[in-house]
This record gives structure tokens, sequence and C-alpha cells, in this order.
């Protein structure tokens, strides 16, 4: 990692300054000359100041134990990283020299893999390539698709927001103008380590051709991949409705959800909403309801999307109420682990967030949504036995439940919740489910 960009950060703003951006009150002079002492950010108490910071060495103490450090392990702290995994040190730099400004070098040499900054400039650029050709182009199938989108209920306020875009309805065309947006042979490397290209045997060429592109950011706002939707009556690669991106150096579909950006809007993370798909996600946040749409990108809910979001103070899962969402919801029980104060909510079958929002059947809101959610352990009982009503493939399901759950205070939670489900007592729904292999 560049000294010379090291050095600017540390010089960028005093340690204090920046500090107090995130505390709940100023920090307060204390001991001399640059030194001062308050509220840790990172804690809820406000009786006790627990907090120092030292301007002249640029350095911050907790004394209630999470953590101490330079400006570097601050903003770790802050985003939800160990700051003792020297390997997470260059995501500090990284994302600091975004909020400074401060421009990273660019890594050119053969010999060394693309850089992160790279890609992500790459595919942003890429992103506003798409935006325009989406909301500027007269060719018919960009009509076609700025009037689909607009009929879902997009303003183009939202187009630009979420930075929505669209390919050319061919390959070569898309290609071209993914390879014009990047600039040079380089960022062409860089669009494609980041999954916009792919590299064929000859020509590089693109799987989002034909397609509403969906850019997916980083806790930054940094775009790392695309999900891209079909629009009819347009030719597009493959049968699928949407695509997902696939795995690379700056996105791990296991360890981000999709947010549109919001996260990296939001100075503090209050209440936030998981739901299935993108769309559905943009809906929830631009809902009455005040909180951040988040959506799994294409796979299961995963203990790394709670890391992401180990800082919002309210979790609600929002999945559709047809077989696939009942399923999602049902096999979400391991995610007690993580935290103890998850809530769920299922839709009514063929409904979905976006419908509720864009497209409302009624009068059903958001808001009314979240307001009827439940402890997870309850509505995942509550699914299953409306799943299985044989007896004998629920508790069979219960038993494996139980079986992946740590604390004996939740496994003994979900046996009574499905004990009342099966008419019996807690103690000996626990014994029979003793005699069940899991």
């Amino acid at each position: 990692m560049s000294a010379d960009v090291t050095n600017q950060i540390k010089s960028a703003m005093r340690l204090s300054d920046y500090v107090n951006q995130f505390t709940i009150s100023p920090l307060k002079g204390s001991g001399g000359e640059g030194k001062f002492i308050g509220f840790c950010p990172f804690h809820d108490n406000t009786k006790s100041p627990a907090f120092s910071v030292n301007d002249q060495r640029g350095l911050w103490n907790c004394f209630a134990g999470c953590g101490s450090g330079s400006i570097f392990d601050f903003w770790l702290v802050q985003h939800g990283y160990d700051p003792r995994d020297r390997g997470n040190f260059g995501l500090a730099v990284e994302g600091l020299a975004q909020e400074f400004s401060i421009e990273m070098p660019e890594y050119k040499s053969e010999k060394k893999e693309i850089s992160p900054t790279r890609i992500k400039k790459a595919l942003d650029a890429v992103a506003t390539a798409a935006t325009n050709y989406l909301l500027d182009s007269d060719d018919d199938s960009a009509v076609k698709a700025y009037d689909y989108i607009k009929s879902r209920g997009f303003t183009d306020r939202l187009i630009k927001k979420y930075r929505l875009g669209f390919l050319p309805d061919s390959n070569r065309a898309a290609t071209k103008l993914i390879v014009k947006s990047v600039g040079d042979d380089y960022g062409v490397k860089a669009a494609i380590a980041g999954g916009a290209l792919h590299q064929g045997d000859g020509e590089p060429y693109t799987s989002l051709w034909g397609r509403l592109t969906v850019p997916i950011t980083d806790k930054f706002g940094n775009v790392v991949g695309f999900g891209a939707r079909e629009v009819p009556d347009v030719p597009h690669h493959s049968e699928a409705k949407w695509i997902n991106p696939t795995s690379t150096s700056v996105y791990d579909k296991s360890k981000l959800l999709f947010d549109g950006g919001e996260i990296a809007r939001a100075k503090k993370l209050s209440k936030v909403v998981i739901c299935e798909g993108y769309f559905d996600a943009i809906a929830v946040t631009e809902s009455e309801l005040d909180a951040i749409g988040l959506a799994v990108c294409g796979t299961s809910t995963t203990p790394g999307h709670l890391d992401y979001i180990s800082s919002a103070d309210e979790v609600t899962f929002m999945f559709d109420g047809d077989e696939a969402g009942m399923n999602a919801t049902s096999k979400l029980t391991w995610a007690i682990n993580k935290r103890d104060d998850l809530f769920a909510v299922l839709l009514p079958d063929g409904i979905d967030p976006f419908d509720v929002v864009f497209d409302p059947k009624g009068d059903l809101t958001i808001s009314q949504l979240v307001s009827a959610a439940k402890p997870l352990l309850t509505v995942a009982v509550d699914v299953e036995r409306k799943r299985k009503d044989k007896n004998d493939e629920f508790d069979k399901w219960v038993a494996n439940a139980i079986a992946a759950i740590d604390s004996e205070f939740h496994k003994n939670d979900l046996a009574g919740l499905a004990a009342k489900k099966r008419g019996q007592t807690r103690s000996a729904y626990i014994r029979n489910l003793s005699r069940i292999n899991v």
C-alpha cells in the first residue's frame, strides 16, 4: 500500500474532527492541546466518557474495550471489520481515500493483479454508460427498456439514484459500449476482472447485453458487480429473467447484500429489511418505512450477510409468500446464532414488496407488514407446520433446526414453539425428538 496515500489520509483531517462526525456529542478537551475525551461512538453508554483521542499522536482508545489505534483502526471498527486482521488494512485505506477524495494509485504492471480500485473504477464507468444509454438513446431496444422501467413505477429520479441502466440488444454493440466506457486496454482487463466483460477465444464479450442493469455496490458506494433483468420483447442473453454476478476479487455474494448504495449514504444503520429481489429492496427503501431495503443476490442468506449488517439496530426478513420464500424463511433458524433479535414476516402468496409499494392491491403497506413481524423462530415454525402437515416430516425439520442452534435457551424456545403446534408439552416433545436421527 502506498505510504504517500496513507500519509495523505492522516493529514487530511484531525482525528478528533473525524471521530466527532460519529459521536453523540462532541469530544471535549482533556489534559492538554490535542487531547480529547468523550463518549465512544461504538457504545450506547452516555453516562461516563470512556473514549479518548490524541491528535498529536493520531491515536484513539476506548476504555470500555472496543479497541484502539489510528484512524485506519477506527474506520475498520466502524465498518464491522477486525483491525487485528492486518489483511483488512487495505480496505481502510481505500475507504478513507474515497471519503477524503484522495486518488489511489493504479498498478499497471502485468506481473501484479489488477487492483480492486481499478476494477471498481471500470465497473463505475460501465454503470454510468448504461444509465446514459437507458435515458438518452433513441435505439428501439433502449426505448423499450425505458418504457418498461417507467411502467413499473420508476421515475427518472429513481433511475439516476439507483443508477439503473441498459445495454444494447446485441453482444457486439454492448461490448463496444463497455470497451468505450472503460477507456483503454487496462480498463478492459479491469472490466473482465470485475465480471462486466468475459474473455473469449478472441475478442471479449458480455452476458449483460439486451438487459436492464442494476449496479451492486459495496459499503462505500463503489460498483462491484451487476444484476441484470430481461426486458419484454427485447433479445437478450440467457432465458433467465434475472442474472446475478459471479464472484470476483471485489465481489463475494456470500458476504455482500444489495442495498442500492443506501448503506454508503447512511451514517448509521437503524432498521433494515432483507428481501429476495433487487427491485423489492429498492421498494422498501422508497416506501414510507424509515428503513433500508436489502436483497440477497441469487443466493441463500449467509452468516456473512449478517456480519455485513452487524451494526444494524433492527433486522427483519421479508420474503415472498410462495414456496421459495417459505423455504428460504424456514432455513434461517441458524441465524439466531448470530443475533437473537431477528424478526420475519411472510408476505401473502403472489405479492412481493415491490407490488406493495409500486403496484398496491388494496391498503396493505410496508409499515403494516413490518409492524406485524414476529420473532424469526416463531415465523419459521409457523411456515414449516404449514408446509409439512405430516407430523414425522415436521418433527424431523424441528430436530434438524434445533441441532443447528448453539444456545440451549433458543433450542428450548424452538422446541416449545413446535410442541404447541403438535399439542404436546415441551418436555414430552423434546423426548420424542431425541429419537430422531439428525
